[in-house]
């Protein structure tokens, strides 16, 4: 697949160019070994919509800016440029009006001596607590540039996991609104023309057709009431999944559900391994890293886990065996966590785990969206079909009686 970058090289000049790589979490490794620094990467069908006019119809994500920020800001601090400068130099070249702000805030409460993990946390919602617990501990550790190269390399993988959930599933999403959009024109405009022409013929209705003929005419009466309904059930499941009770519930059917079910507990486990990691190889103290790793997890069956692996750590208990205890980490996972708490090799080891399972989880949800698309497609094909046979056959069968007529 091919992929068009920009970043730096190794005097810190700017660089945009395309290379061809099997997934954008590998772009960045390939440039490394020829001594570029990689900002943002996007694959060449991207570009092409962008410069086309149809991308960029909305601002980039908060992902991708906080990414881009943070390889910017790791390449100018590792030449040497002073922190303020630095900051200073990516807010002149920001294009995005919002990030700009934050960036000019960032660099204001620099200026008044404010610790740069402070002045990050002014704004939350582009700088999580994992982010300034790595800068605040960069800063003590007077290792300030490795400390953004990782979350520079943290931030990346984060972003292209999100955008390879959310592109995977943007083509079985519009396949279902566009089946849902072609079965309400059939019964909203098709079938009450063909209701007129079985009132003209006069013709006995099997009982399919009949009842297509009746939701036809309670969705062309009652379309007012349909629409209010959905929209109350969308507030109303919306509010209850955003509620804790509704997390915990939905969350737990879902890990039940054998295919989607072990997805979720893949790129779960890939997140907590990559965190935790990331944070314990930049020696943020272990209990710290286990609470920023909880707050970092949305899943409140992994949540509760991770509380008790803090409770276990506490009473002098290995982190390992809650984790070997539960039904939602694989052995492999468990015992892989416990040789390298055995050998003082943690971080590393998680780290490791996290590519694995990233690997993996990007093939496992290509051949799950495999399957996604052609069954959807299959379904929307049956349920035209059983329309268009419930309309014909009265056809059919006058057609049969007028031949026998004669």
């Amino acid at each position: 697949m091919k992929f068009v970058y920009e970043g730096y090289d190794e005097r810190g000049r700017p660089v945009r160019g395309s290379i061809e790589a099997e997934s954008a979490l590998d772009v960045g490794d390939l440039l490394a070994a020829k001594g570029l620094y990689v900002d943002t990467v996007k694959s060449a069908d991207e570009e092409e919509e962008k410069s086309s006019g149809l991308g960029g119809l909305f601002g980039p994500s908060k992902g991708r800016l906080v990414a881009g920020f943070s390889r910017d800001l790791a390449v100018l601090v590792e030449t040497g440029t002073p922190l303020v400068d630095a900051v200073g130099a990516i807010e002149r070249q920001c294009q995005q009006a919002s990030f700009r702000k934050v960036i000019s805030d960032v660099r204001s409460t620099l200026e008044d001596g404010t610790p740069f993990s402070e002045a990050l946390a002014v704004h939350p919602g582009y700088f999580d607590t994992v982010y300034r617990s790595l800068i605040s501990a960069g800063e003590s550790g007077g290792g300030l540039s490795p400390m953004l190269d990782r979350l520079a390399e943290l931030t990346r993988r984060q972003l292209a996991i999100k955008q390879q959930l959310v592109g995977s599933m943007t083509y079985p999403a519009a396949l279902l609104v566009i089946s849902g959009g072609v079965l309400a024109a059939m019964f909203a405009f098709v079938l009450p023309r063909f209701a007129g022409l079985f009132e003209t013929l006069q013709a006995p209705l099997p009982p399919s057709t009949e009842m297509m003929l009746v939701v036809s005419m309670v969705v062309r009466g009652y379309w007012w009431a349909i629409l209010i309904g959905i929209v109350a059930a969308v507030a109303g499941s919306t509010m209850y999944f955003r509620s804790e009770q509704g997390k915990e519930a939905s969350t737990a059917a879902l890990l039940r559900v054998p295919v989607v079910g072990k997805l979720m507990r893949d790129f779960t486990l890939a997140r907590i391994a990559r965190v935790l990691g990331t944070l314990l190889q930049s020696s943020v103290p272990f209990l710290e890293a286990l609470e920023l790793t909880r707050l970092g997890v949305s899943n409140p069956a992994y949540m509760k886990l991770l509380q008790q692996a803090e409770t276990s750590v506490t009473d002098g208990e290995p982190v390992s065996a809650p984790f070997g205890r539960s039904q939602l980490i694989s052995p492999a996972f468990a015992e892989a966590m416990r040789s390298g708490e055995q050998s003082g090799r943690l971080g590393p080891v998680l780290s490791a785990l996290a590519t694995h399972l990233e690997e993996d989880n990007e093939v496992k949800l290509r051949a799950v969206c495999k399957i996604i698309e052609p069954s959807i497609l299959s379904l929307l094909g049956v349920m035209v079909g059983i329309v268009a046979i419930s309309l014909f056959l009265p056809l059919f069968d006058l057609t049969a009686m007028t031949q026998g007529g004669k």
